[in-house]
């Protein structure tokens, strides 16, 4: 038994050490972590600068810059991979596939499109999709594998359709458009950039209205507000009114009180007067009458 309690106590003294040790070992695990994320983002950031990645290009990106870009991308995807960021690695899968395009390495560049297309697919991120679609027939139609381009556009405009996305769609038209243009087809290129510049339009149109309608929405919303300000004021400079009021009437009638108070105090004097004279006049008869007796008697 003595045995046994002994064991518990070492066991019970020791606990506290390994809580203290794992506490210490996650603190240095998020401290990494953070420490590798940032990096990691430093990698990106540099990438981007390189090769202006969805930026407007004010300068003709070298092939040297883009291979730098790329590498800078390789090894921010080794972190993000390590702690399973998966949004991070599909976005550095579409800037090695940018990197990789303007590389001339039209292989490589389709891999990477598809292998961010597949997660895209995983998380149904169908705008993602669309764009990687988008993509995957341009390397394809720089390949002039204008067949398989017209695939990946035709599962395009069916996406933006069924998620009611209609830029994606004028943009996704604006491709098949160049893909008839270089595949020979000009009545469908014709036809195509007709359709698209309908979209354009009625797109402008909505967008218009809508902004007029929210215009028309924010003013009448602020019409009620300064209706309803306005209601306020009146209705608190009211109460003020009806409070001052309330306390003027009973101000006036406090002091009507203190004057009818004042008036009956006098009251009260004189007929205490008056109950005293008769008392006196009273005595007076009597002291008369005692008199007349007495000479009576005489």
């Amino acid at each position: 038994m003595k045995k046994l309690t002994s064991t518990l106590l070492a066991v019970i003294a020791f606990l506290p050490s390994v809580f203290a040790q794992n506490i210490d070992s996650l603190q240095r695990a998020q401290e990494e972590m953070q420490q590798l994320c940032a990096k990691a983002d430093v990698y990106t950031n540099t990438a981007d600068s390189l090769i202006q990645y969805k930026q407007q290009k004010t300068r003709l990106i070298s092939i040297a810059d883009a291979v730098k870009a790329s590498d800078y991308v390789l090894k921010a995807i080794q972190i993000n991979k390590k702690y399973n960021d998966t949004t991070a690695v599909r976005n550095n899968f579409d800037r090695l596939g940018e990197t990789y395009i303007m590389q001339n390495k039209f292989s490589q560049a389709k891999w990477y499109i598809l292998q961010s297309n597949h997660i895209s697919r995983g998380t149904r991120d169908v705008r993602h999709i669309i764009l990687g679609l988008m993509e995957l027939a341009d390397v394809k139609m720089a390949i002039k594998d204008y067949t398989l381009a017209k695939k990946d556009l035709d599962e395009a405009i069916v996406l933006t359709k069924y998620s009611h996305n209609v830029p994606a769609q004028i943009e996704v038209e604006r491709k098949l458009a160049v893909l008839y243009d270089k595949s020979g087809n000009l009545k469908e290129a014709k036809a195509q950039v007709t359709h698209y510049t309908l979209l354009a339009e009625n797109l402008k149109k909505t967008n218009e209205q809508q902004r007029l309608a929210n215009l028309k929405k924010a003013k009448a919303q602020q019409l009620l507000a300064i209706q309803k300000a306005k209601a306020q004021q009146l209705q608190a400079a009211q109460k003020a009114k009806t409070q001052q009021l309330q306390t003027a009437q009973k101000a006036k009638t406090q002091q009507l009180l203190a004057m009818q108070k004042t008036k009956a105090k006098p009251k009260k004097s004189s007929a205490k007067q008056n109950l005293t004279v008769p008392g006196e006049q009273s005595t007076d008869i009597a002291t008369a009458d005692t008199t007349t007796n007495v000479v009576q008697n005489d």
